[in-house]
């Protein structure tokens, strides 16, 4: 039940932006699609015997693993980018910090770098090491097109915006 939520919450989010006639499907016609295409045939049953099929919680894992590992190979060879001229882009970033077994040393450091487009669902987001104004420059570039209005919370590591070519609000 929870992998279904899941797959559904990915279609509402992920795949509309990427296929947007899947949009308009209810959940019964997206699930025909992937059983069409082999990708969803849990509940389905054998079509030679008719016995249900039965697939442990190890091979569901697996699956979603492969299956979101594709989405991360997709998007991360075809960015989209966001925004325009005249167009709002809120843009912020966040520390990531994990212990390891949530206790003692910490074992990871990143900054996680997002936008959004106003009145849209259009985002993106970015992991990365440190948050640098030529490394903050760098993923804006790639994920806003020229021109936009960037708005951000004037941190020092975004002064640069306008020397881009973009608009930089507050």
């Amino acid at each position: 039940m929870a992998a279904a939520a899941n797959l559904l919450a990915l279609r509402d989010f992920t795949l509309i932006l990427t296929w947007p006639e899947l949009e308009a499907k209810t959940k019964e016609e997206f699930d025909e699609r992937l059983a069409d295409r082999g990708s969803l045939w849990k509940e389905r049953p054998c079509p030679n015997c008719g016995i249900p099929r039965e697939v442990d919680e190890k091979n569901i894992v697996q699956w979603t693993q492969w299956f979101r590992d594709v989405l991360v190979d997709y998007y991360a060879a075809n960015v989209t980018r966001i925004g325009g001229p005249n167009t709002v882009v809120q843009v912020d970033e966040t520390h990531i910090v994990r212990r390891k077994y949530n206790v003692d040393r910490i074992v990871r450091r990143d900054w996680l770098v997002g936008g959004i487009q106003d009145g849209t669902k259009l985002v993106f987001v970015e992991i990365t090491d440190d948050r640098s104004s030529a490394n903050l420059d760098a993923i804006i570039q790639r994920h806003v097109m020229p021109r936009g209005v960037v708005r951000t919370d004037m941190w020092r590591g975004y002064s640069n915006l306008t020397n881009l070519g973009y608009v930089h609000e507050t």
